[in-house]
């Protein structure tokens, strides 16, 4: 009897033992459900870049089935407004990402370049996130100087001048620098490291019955400068696709300067254009415009080397702006600007400009800490 009642009391113990096991492992698998629950919950939750994204998507699809959207551009853009996306099925509203408190719209802006498109959503939250392009972060005022080296703002354009300048952007996978920017947002860049070099031209001059090359720009055929630009342009190895999509054509400035032309506002050498190009390359008003020095007003004032970024460029490069008097000159720079002959073989930097939606992605444009788009 005594085994019995010991016996009884051990399984009532163990019963006892086994209910408090059972809960605390309940507890434990709850406690677990809800820590994955809210993980779930957090994860669910997209980033300001993932809904750009999602936008970005949408708006894709939507440009694939409307084709008369783009039918007869060969470059330009479009917005398309999130409310058209939603009504059309392509996405959900911004409220159901960000609630209704904070009072967002959108748009994502379409850019076509030819057969390349460039898809980049702007999102305006009144209470919260804001997308900002490349060219919003770089323009803000705080960035803006009056005296020193910096960014100078004019009544049509922002001008980089100076020696030391930051204006350093990662693009197509190598540095470029930001030459100046127009008040519409399109950023001229050229590219800070080159190993092209190519001769302004070759050919037969008749005004000196000799080989010493013919200084227009486009011609009968193209000089020698236009070709190299184009060769270059159409490398796919450097120019991608997605590299081209952020890029517009772009009717360069090929004018013609004498050596005592003192203008600085590009009228000279925009009084001539060449056809639709992709790429170019410099102008002489660029070196000007590039120096604080009082002194540097004529073509090719040795004072234009001071306080110019440009002038410490490694390499001497070529301009697309020619001599006026001389059909066998054309102007390149490296400390100033040289009249040089034709024939020479020199430097080729590309220029490109890129369209204002090009988004800012971080970055302080210092050589060590470029821009970064996305």
């Amino acid at each position: 009897m005594k085994l019995k009642e010991k016996y009884n009391k051990l399984d009532e113990r163990g019963k006892a033992l086994a209910r408090m096991v059972g809960i605390l492992v309940l507890s434990v698998l709850f406690f677990i459900i809800i820590l994955v629950a809210i993980a779930i919950g957090k994860g669910g939750k997209k980033t300001d870049a993932q809904i750009e994204m999602v936008m970005e998507k949408a708006a894709k699809n939507y440009v694939a089935s409307h084709d008369e959207l783009f039918a007869d551009t060969i470059y330009g853009s479009k917005d398309i407004e999130v409310s058209t996306l939603v009504e059309e099925k392509y996405m959900q509203s911004l409220d159901r990402y960000y609630g209704k408190e904070a009072n967002c719209d959108g748009k994502v802006i379409v850019y076509k370049n030819l057969d390349n498109y460039n898809y980049t959503a702007k999102i305006n939250c009144e209470n919260g996130y804001k997308t900002k392009t490349l060219y919003e972060e770089i323009t803000d005022p705080k960035n803006i100087v009056n005296a020193e080296s910096g960014l100078y703002e004019y009544s049509d354009k922002y001008i980089y001048r100076g020696e030391y300048v930051d204006n350093y952007v990662l693009f197509a996978g190598m540095k470029w620098r930001i030459i100046n920017i127009s008040k519409n947002g399109e950023m001229r860049i050229f590219q800070n490291e080159t190993d092209l070099e190519t001769m302004w031209d070759d050919r037969y001059n008749s005004d000196y019955e000799e080989i010493v090359g013919i200084n227009t720009f486009e011609a009968t055929e193209s000089s020698r400068l236009k070709e190299a630009i184009l060769a270059a342009y159409n490398d796919e190895t450097v120019f991608t696709n997605e590299v081209k999509s952020h890029i517009i054509p772009k009717e360069y400035c090929v004018g013609k300067r004498s050596e005592y032309d003192t203008t600085k506002d590009y009228s000279t050498e925009c009084a001539v254009r060449t056809e639709l190009m992709g790429a170019s390359t410099f102008v002489v008003a660029d070196f000007l415009n590039a120096s604080l020095d009082s002194k540097c007003n004529a073509t090719l004032d040795v004072a234009c080397y001071n306080y110019n970024y440009m002038a410490q460029l490694k390499r001497s490069s070529w301009t697309m702006t020619a001599d006026s008097v001389s059909t066998k000159r054309a102007y390149s720079f490296s400390d100033k600007v040289y009249a040089k002959s034709a024939m020479n073989f020199t430097a080729l930097r590309l220029v490109v400009t890129i369209n204002s939606n090009t988004k800012y992605t971080r970055g302080t444009g210092t050589y060590e800490d470029p821009y970064i788009i996305r």
